[in-house]
């Protein structure tokens, strides 16, 4: 049986994170080709935020308006490299759905894969979108979207935000939370199939070809 356990892990913020994530999962899923150049933003940010709060806290001791300020900047500036720098992008992307890939099969395999397995399996998914750009992109955004419907929906019905969070690392999480991994997996690759399928349905080129004419 499925049961929730919000208590201690900030119901409003964590409800929130999951309700945020089945959303922008939604948008990545169906129209993550469209929206590909917004996204690039998206991610941009996100890394550049934390690699901004990182080095903030690295040289200021951890000072809270330092910290705010170094996520801000190095947000803006990882945003803006993102979506210059395009082929990067798709590299990034690209990669970020290998280790998807790469943790979701040792989750199925119940075992924590080594991070350097992972991490060679980013680096030649990135590769591949490299070089098949808007296939990749499609199943990139389609499959990585799904999963942030899958996780989300799955932390709002067990109030386990681990499993949004992190939710690959433990495997036997998902047995302590009441939920067969299988099913799991099995609602993330259908969702992922209905998203591609209609990308591929809905777009033919790049946008960003589109922006050139």
């Amino acid at each position: 049986m499925i049961s929730g356990n919000w208590s201690g892990i900030g119901n409003s913020t964590a409800i929130l994170a999951a309700m945020l994530s089945i959303a922008f999962g939604l948008l990545n899923c169906f129209f993550g080709y469209r929206l590909f150049k917004v996204l690039l933003g998206i991610y941009g940010f996100v890394l550049g935020a934390a690699g901004g709060f990182a080095l903030a806290g690295s040289v200021t001791a951890g000072q809270t308006l330092w910290l705010l300020a170094g996520m801000v900047v190095g947000g803006l500036v990882g945003a803006a490299g993102m979506v210059l720098l395009y082929l990067l992008g798709v590299f990034v992307v690209g990669a970020v759905a290998g280790a998807l890939l790469a943790s979701l099969l040792g989750a199925a395999l119940n075992v924590n894969l080594p991070p350097m397995v992972v991490l060679v399996v980013a680096i030649a998914v990135g590769g591949v979108a490299l070089a098949l750009q808007r296939t990749m992109i499609v199943l990139s955004t389609a499959f990585s979207g799904a999963w942030g419907v899958v996780g989300g929906m799955v932390s709002l019905l067990t109030g386990r935000a681990a499993l949004l969070l992190n939710p690959l690392n433990r495997p036997g999480a998902w047995h302590r939370a009441g939920l067969p991994l299988l099913l799991v997996l099995l609602l993330w690759l259908a969702l992922g199939i209905a998203g591609a399928a209609v990308q591929f349905r809905t777009t033919t080129e790049k946008p960003q070809a589109k922006a050139r004419r």
